[in-house]
């Protein structure tokens, strides 16, 4: 068991001495990296805390396309299935930004990649 932040991590699969650990909340997006006992990579987006759903700001552009804007990064309305929402970072195009978030009735419950940006 690993405690980053206030929270609870899991070993989700060792590589030598890689470690993947895993938010202990069923369905939580979060993810730390470890190798020995060094902190490599975060992904501490709990989607379990409310703070987070409630730091998301929906807006329209000037055109009239939906967005979300989290922290410094903005999102575009890509898809939606259902109640599932799949938006993509706004640098996409300009400089190649791959991260992409998934929203269930205007819940943040994904983020797919890394912003390069």
């Amino acid at each position: 068991m690993l405690v980053y932040g206030g929270m609870k991590f899991s070993k989700n699969y060792q590589n030598g001495d890689r470690i993947s650990w895993k938010c202990n909340k069923a369905a939580c997006i979060a993810r730390v990296n470890t190798v020995g006992n060094q902190l490599v990579f975060t992904r501490n987006y709990h989607n379990h805390n409310d703070s987070i759903s409630s730091a998301l700001k929906f807006e329209m552009t000037k055109f009239g396309n939906p967005t979300i804007s989290w922290g410094n990064y903005r999102f575009i309305k890509k898809l939606t299935r259902r109640m599932k929402t799949w938006w993509e970072c706004t640098a996409r195009k300009s400089s190649g930004c791959r991260c992409v978030a998934v929203t269930v009735e205007n819940r943040l419950m994904k983020l797919n990649g890394w912003h390069n940006h």
